[in-house]
Order: structure tokens, then sequence, then C-alpha cells
């Protein structure tokens, strides 16, 4: 019977897990029934990034045919643990090639493959673009992202050079914990006029599904209007 494993960010009873439900339904599918066609093993880091390392090395000791991987960090943890065997990545970040995981995307090469959605610097631009166009006296931007994130914090420049085109200050506001944001938005607390935020998810941090949410209702405190935030 063959064996997989699945390294998931978050937790099992995350409202933020419906990738593994359709992972699941997607196997099904295509015939593979858990405990009877296939086996499937998880591993849940619980929204801590620390964990992958020790999660990846448990599956590879495993002795699984498969790994199936939602996040580039964790990936870039499995790359570390095994070059042999065959792992998926279903999210792997928005430039595995400049993060190390594939040597190309026509021929990633060594035995990591999946699926990524790349942001360039015309897609990061496009956010301070959007974000001004719909508040358009707001003065300083707050970039949210996942404090672990190799590409958040890759994006950082591009950003910095899209928001001083439309003579935005912007404030880099990295997330170590969904739940303490409230201080990590503590910058735009003062009087040097409006503000917007650019919140950039990722299960990891925001295991709860909260990371939005979380931004939101603490902009809100803070007197910030929702249309401030993309």
């Amino acid at each position: 019977m063959p064996r997989i494993g699945v390294l998931v960010p978050a937790e099992p009873e995350s409202p933020n897990e419906p990738n593994v439900a359709a992972f699941r339904r997607g196997l099904r599918d295509l015939g593979y029934i858990d405990g009877q066609t296939i086996a499937v093993e998880y591993q849940w880091a619980h929204g801590k990034a620390e964990r992958y390392s020790a999660l990846a090395a448990e599956l590879v000791r495993l002795d699984l045919d498969l790994i199936v991987i939602d996040s580039g960090v964790a990936l870039l943890a499995a790359k570390n643990v095994t070059q042999t065997l065959p792992v998926v990545g279903v999210g792997m970040g928005g430039d595995p090639v400049g993060t190390g995981l594939v040597v190309s995307l026509a021929r990633p090469g060594g035995n990591i493959t999946g699926v990524t959605g790349i942001i360039d610097a015309g897609f990061v631009a496009k956010w301070a673009e959007l974000l001004k166009e719909a508040a358009p006296r707001i003065s300083r931007v707050g970039y949210v992202y996942d404090s672990s994130s190799l590409v958040s914090r890759r994006r950082l420049p591009d950003l910095r050079i899209a928001t001083r085109a439309l003579s935005l200050k912007l404030l880099d506001l990295p997330v170590q914990d969904a739940n303490r944001i409230d201080s990590v938005l503590t910058p735009l607390s003062g009087k040097e006029g409006s503000n917007g935020l650019i919140v950039v998810p990722r299960r990891a941090s925001f295991a709860r599904g909260a990371g939005s949410c979380h931004a939101r209702d603490a902009a809100r405190r803070r007197g910030r209007d929702e249309s401030r935030l993309l």
C-alpha cells in the first residue's frame, strides 16, 4: 500500500485548513482511500515554524513513498532533511528559485517539485497602488507579514521602491505571533497622518486563520478604516 506523508503548517482544528480537506477529497476522487488503498500520515506544526525540521525528519523516518508540504519554509526544512525522498510542494512560496528550493521552474532538479504563484516586483507595486487608490489621503503604509517568511522579507525592497514612488512612508512590521499583533501595529499609532496596511498572512504564524482578521480588528481598535487594509 502506498504511503504518503503530509506536513501541515497549522493545526487540525484550524478553519484555515480547507487545503487539507480538498487534498483528502482529491485523493478519494482518484480512488485513493486513506486506510484502504493508501496510507496517509499527517504531521501538524500548530503554527510553529520551528517545528518544521523535526516534523520533516519524522516523516522521513517513517519510510514513506512521498511527502506533501504546503509551506515554502517547511519545504526548505524538508530539503535539509532529505535529498532523495520525493517531496511535492502545494505552496512553494513566491520565489522557489530565489529561496533555493529548485534550480529552475522548468527543470526543478533534485527531489522537490510542485506549484507556485510567483509574485514579482510589478505585482508588489500594485499592492501599494491599489491601497493609495482606495485611500488617497494615506501617508504611511504598514507591511504586516510572517517574520519567518523569507519570501515576504525579499519583497521589502520592491515595496519600498513602490511606496517611495507614491510619496508614502513604509513601515516594516514583521509578525511572530498573530495574537500580539496589537503591539506590532504600535508604530502606526502616532499622529503623522492617515495609515494603510498591507497584510500578507501565512498559516505558519496565523494558524487559526486569524492573520487578516487580527490585523483588521487591531486597526479598528486604533481607529483605522477597514477600507485601508489590503
